[in-house]
């Protein structure tokens, strides 16, 4: 679990190739691969992450990057973002093989929090991660974005382009979610 703060003009950088692996315990076991509690201006880049109930999540985070990660076989979620995350940037991420534990719990990204939880992450009042943006690099999932009750509509995306090339070989474009 990460915790620390940083500063937009210091961010905290984790950074490494797609052969840096963060492993959970299994699709079926409970917890989260990478968790950023409270955590603001982390630039997670390049990584994998697998083997969990969750991917990776975001609780109660501001201007967050995820950038370039492959996230697959996740039990539930690949990432998301919840208690009130806001202004964080998701791009270029390819999630795939999510929702294996059960059905209707596959999201690739999923932003607020269900309104069955809001006594349990946001004070029993609606998650407000606002601002949140991103660009999705593929879509491999039936379910890929999905924000709840309590959680403004994202702003409609531009086209997307679905592709089965390196994080590289995608042009950069305008990043919105």
């Amino acid at each position: 679990m990460a915790t620390a703060e940083a500063t937009a003009n210091r961010p905290i950088v984790l950074c490494a190739t797609p052969d840096a692996v963060l492993a959970g315990e299994g699709p079926e076991e409970i917890g989260y691969v990478l968790h950023l509690d409270g955590a603001d201006h982390w630039r997670v880049v390049g990584l994998t992450v697998r083997d969990g109930r969750k991917g990776v999540m975001v609780d109660g985070g501001v201007g967050n990057v995820l950038q370039g990660l492959t996230v697959t076989s996740i039990g539930d979620e690949g990432i998301h973002l919840r208690s009130d995350s806001t202004d964080n940037l998701v791009i270029d991420n390819v999630v795939s093989d999510t929702g294996i534990r059960r059905d209707k719990f596959g999201e690739g990204i999923y932003v607020g929090t269900a309104q069955s939880n809001w006594c349990e992450y946001t004070d029993c009042e609606p998650d407000r991660s606002d601002r949140n943006r991103g660009r999705i690099l593929q879509r491999a999932l039936p379910l890929m974005v999905t924000a709840t009750a309590g959680t403004p509509p994202p702003p409609r995306p531009p086209p997307v382009t679905t592709t089965e090339q390196p994080v590289a070989a995608v042009p950069p474009g305008p990043a919105s979610m």
